[in-house]
């Protein structure tokens, strides 16, 4: 009976100190993770109203780049802040008395800031929701338009804010969990407060006025790379 008890408590010792052993050699979670980012946000056409030109804002998208913070709370849950910088064609186009249509593009760039709340899901997939924020100065300092042969014309006027605030939510899923060097693609679908473009299109000579838009939903897919 003293042998059993003997082997019993060796057993209890030997397994507490293999578990404290373990505890300590635990790695601890990082607090925090930095990286920079690549993507890109495709901004959708509106319904454009009826007119003699059939004119329209066209489908455009970003060349987005920047840098990232993350701040891990816990093993499932984080917080990432992005900011970047973004180039993208602003397209419009027209389509007159049975001739096919034709557009022009002007290049023009904004910055703007992410702030997302990271949820784990399963294996390496992680659900996150956030708001962005975005300032492109002297937006709507533009102006143009066009005409014909038979005195019908049409003028542009931008209308757009230089500031912008949407929420959004997606997907973010990590190739290489292990690795020191992580490389975490995702996509994400979003809505904003303001138009990413608005112009007011005058058409002579009727005097008729229009508003155009691009829609307040947007996608983005990106590629985050921490470390």
């Amino acid at each position: 009976m003293k042998n059993l008890k003997l082997k019993m408590l060796t057993a209890a010792i030997t397994l507490t100190a293999i578990s404290a052993s373990a505890q300590e050699e635990k790695p601890e979670q990082k607090k925090w993770n930095f990286g920079f980012h690549l993507g890109s946000d495709q901004f959708y056409t509106g319904k454009a109203p009826s007119n003699p030109f059939n004119y329209q804002l066209d489908n455009t998208h970003s060349y987005k780049m920047g840098i990232l913070a993350e701040r891990n709370l816990n093993e499932k849950s984080s917080v990432t802040l992005g900011l970047n910088y973004n180039l993208y064609f602003q397209k419009s186009s027209t389509q007159y008395n049975g001739f096919g249509r034709s557009g022009g593009r002007t290049l023009d760039n904004y910055f703007d800031l992410d702030i997302q709340y990271n949820r784990y899901l399963v294996k390496n997939l992680n659900y996150f929701v956030g708001t962005n924020v975005s300032f492109q100065r002297g937006h709507s300092n533009y102006g143009g338009g066009g005409g014909s042969n038979d005195g019908i014309g049409f003028s542009v006027q931008g209308k757009a804010t230089d500031f912008n605030v949407g929420l959004n939510t997606g997907l973010k899923y990590t190739l290489n969990p292990k690795s020191k060097f992580k490389v975490e693609p995702y996509v994400m679908m979003g809505v904003n407060a303001f138009s990413k473009e608005k112009e007011e299109v005058i058409f002579t000579p009727s005097n008729q006025t229009q508003q155009h838009t691009l829609s307040n939903f947007y996608t983005r897919f990106g590629v985050n790379f921490k470390f």
